[in-house]
């Protein structure tokens, strides 16, 4: 647990902040204060209305009603550029960079020094390189960031924020892609950055890293908020309880595997290869082999080919050598769509890239991976209400928020984006499911949820491979644990007697390949 700061200064009071989107209410009657010089979480559940009230301390949404004071002076914001001025920063779950260029220019994008190219090229890069040594937020400048790695590519968020003056940091989701050792580093940034008299807000799920890194919690509850604790006297039992308004279980640990399951293989990868690339190690004669009624967690840290074994599984990428079999079936050739016709379901990584189109209906959405055997069928003009009323009942068994076939992706939160993915992949009793992040910007009440879901379709006899960058959750889920490293398994570990410190020296190389 972090000390807390000295000062009860407020630099920023939220008061009756209330933003409705149609029928929707985000927020109602919010209040928030912060202290400067404090690291100040929010957390809630999804839909919680989390983010909605940090994008109008940014500047990015109005509220309808209600008033916003940095450093006791109200302020009425019409773009982030008018937050930007009064040194507020915003880092969001998805990066807002351009792959293209390089750290440098993504840094200074927008607020270049000097008048001329050649003046901004040279002065970019020596202002970076001075703001690098100042917050200890190392990357290199001339890499195009599409070749960095997660962490350093959020790096290259915040030290964006910071050239442009933000003495007011909020950080939505920081660790949701990162691996454990990077939301280490993460939290020693932030920490010197605190020291520095950054004050800094950041929302997240994981009430763990809340206990670690905060100094205050402001838990969130239905567009509202509930109650501000110091985090030295709370805990992640009463924090739980509070987001969700009655008492959470903390029984995590995974149930056995039935033995009346026949063993036999459900997904096999045989001496799969993919090519190495900037950032990803890709795979290297790859075997693994998911069974009937077991769940197979993937630990690794990002790029070490564990995104290529997902989309290979999935048919998502093809690889350049090996084969995939599917309950006894070479599949290698078959796309993604012809392996979840014959019963594969897929949560990909991203969800914003992969899984939904954020200007879609929740029901374009969810029948999306559905086509019709009847090409004609792509012309009809509208779904049928049978459709929608199955579609609804999914949302709501689900508990996505809310639970209506016709709203738009873009308005949902993150966590019910998730769930809506969960509830098209999970409906139809797939005899093998492939997990990527599932739990990524979801909060605590969804992912038991998941986690129950997923031990039904096990029982059933379903094969689940299930990749998290949470070393506590693939434990807490998995019955058996693969460890990846330079794209090969390099360790297998029972859950049972083992704990997620054994997997970190061969996540990192530091201990020898044992496969």
């Amino acid at each position: 647990m972090t000390s807390a700061p000295n000062s009860t200064e407020i630099c920023v009071e939220l008061k009756g902040i209330t933003k409705r989107f149609g029928a929707v209410v985000a927020n109602e009657d919010v209040s928030l204060d912060v202290r400067s010089g404090e690291i100040h979480a929010i957390v809630g559940e999804n839909g919680a209305g989390k983010s909605t009230l940090m994008s109008i301390l940014h500047g990015m949404q109005l509220p309808d009603t209600g008033h916003i004071l940095i450093d006791g002076k109200e302020r009425i914001f019409h773009s982030a550029r008018d937050a930007i001025a009064l040194g507020i920063g915003m880092v969001h779950q998805h990066f807002m960079l351009a792959p293209s260029l390089t750290s440098a220019e993504n840094i200074v994008l927008g607020y270049e020094p000097g008048t001329s190219l050649k003046s901004n090229t040279r002065d970019a890069t020596a202002l970076v390189r001075e703001l690098f040594n100042r917050f200890d937020l190392q990357v290199p400048p001339d890499t195009p960031v599409r070749e960095l790695a997660i962490g350093a590519q959020q790096r290259v968020e915040i030290l964006k924020a910071l050239h442009r003056g933000a003495r007011i940091l909020i950080l939505d989701e920081p660790t949701a892609v990162l691996s454990p050792e990077e939301v280490e580093t993460l939290f020693s940034r932030l920490r010197n950055l605190r020291s520095s008299g950054i004050t800094i807000i950041f929302i997240s799920h994981k009430l763990r890293e809340v206990m670690a890194l905060s100094d205050r919690v402001t838990v969130m509850r239905r567009g509202k908020t509930v109650e501000t604790l110091t985090t030295s006297q709370t805990d992640q039992n009463q924090l739980a309880d509070l987001m969700v308004g009655s008492s959470v279980s903390s029984d995590g640990k995974p149930r056995p595997v039935p033995a009346s399951h026949v063993r036999e293989s459900m997904l096999r990868l045989q001496s799969v290869q993919s090519p190495t690339r900037p950032g990803n190690s890709g795979l290297k004669d790859l075997d693994l082999d998911i069974r009937r009624g077991e769940i197979v967690g993937i630990a690794a840290i990002e790029g070490n080919g564990q995104s290529d074994l997902m989309e290979i599984a999935a048919g998502v990428a093809s690889p350049s050598a090996g084969q995939v079999f599917f309950k006894g079936n070479d599949v290698t050739r078959l796309h993604v769509g012809q392996r979840r016709a014959l019963g594969l379901a897929y949560v990909p990584e991203d969800r914003h890239r992969d899984a939904i189109a954020l200007d879609s209906t929740a029901a374009e959405t969810f029948l999306s991976t559905r086509r019709p055997k009847n090409w004609i069928d792509w012309f009809r003009p509208a779904m049928s209400a049978a459709d929608k009323a199955r579609i609804a009942d999914l949302m709501q068994d689900f508990d996505v928020r809310p639970a209506d076939p016709d709203v738009l992706c873009r308005s949902m939160s993150g966590g019910n984006q998730q769930k809506l993915v969960f509830a098209r992949e999970l409906a139809d009793n797939a005899d093998c499911i492939l997990l990527g992040q599932p739990t990524r910007g979801i909060d605590i009440g969804a992912s038991r949820a998941l986690f129950e879901r997923i031990w039904r379709s096990r029982d059933k006899g379903a094969g689940v491979l299930f990749l998290s960058a949470d070393l506590d959750e693939l434990f807490s889920v998995a019955d058996r644990i693969v460890v990846m490293f330079d794209g090969r398994i390099v360790s297998e570990l029972d859950p049972q007697s083992a704990v997620p410190r054994d997997a970190s020296g061969f996540m990192t190389g530091a201990a020898h390949a044992v496969l």
